[in-house]
């Protein structure tokens, strides 16, 4: 017999399992382009560090600004992302930043593939890997959210209810997302602080 929770989960994911595919979607599909993208600026002498990577080149000074930047940008989109859903119209710009965030993350892959070859797999598991484990679920969970209160809204609208205590729930639980988002976004500062920094000091160089 399965619990009062499982059985929560159970119909929380059958209700909404296609809103979390077609987020998955948009990533996977900007992520394939922004690799696809690659070739085209192989011949505009890009260089790694015109990309502002994290590499052993640079300065510690310079690596944990570098990473600042990174960060403050993420908690922007996923900020943006998430008022994006508490409006009628602005849905469509969380699909915007999510696809953009799979088109930056694809190109940063696939420009260490294409400068260092099957050592740049090996260059991307380090430098991008490790925090994107925690934040691209996030930018995931973020859009999917966004997306389905987005919905509520419309559905309220035009049949014309009235927002109850189930909606005041609804928004309630919505910005506990933003807290979790906060808190996981920190994690992967404090990850990319550490891991790819020293995976290029230890292993690139």
């Amino acid at each position: 017999m399965k619990g009062p929770a499982a059985r929560q989960l159970q119909r929380y994911v059958n209700t909404h399992l296609s809103f979390y595919l077609f987020s998955l979607l948009l990533l996977v599909g900007g992520t394939v382009t922004g690799a696809i993208l690659v070739n085209d600026f192989s011949s505009h002498n890009v260089t790694i560090d015109s990309l502002n990577l994290i590499w052993p080149d640079g300065t510690l000074t310079d690596q944990i600004e570098t990473i600042k930047s990174y960060m403050f940008a993420d908690l922007i989109i996923l900020f943006m992302m998430w008022i994006s859903g508490l409006t009628l119209i602005g849905i469509p710009a969380a699909w915007f930043l999510l696809y953009i965030k799979g088109c930056l993350f694809g190109f940063a892959a696939g420009f260490l593939v294409y400068q260092s070859g099957w050592e740049g797999i090996w260059h991307a598991t380090g430098l991008l890997l490790p925090q994107n484990l925690l934040l691209i679920p996030v930018y995931l969970i973020v859009c999917s959210q966004a997306t389905i209160l987005t919905f509520q809204l419309w559905k309220s609208v035009l049949t014309r209810q009235s927002f109850g205590p189930a909606f005041r729930k609804t928004i309630i639980s919505y910005c506990a997302v933003l807290t979790l988002v906060l808190v996981i976004a920190a994690a992967g500062a404090a990850i990319e602080l550490i891991v790819p920094v020293q995976w290029a000091k230890w292993f690139i160089t």
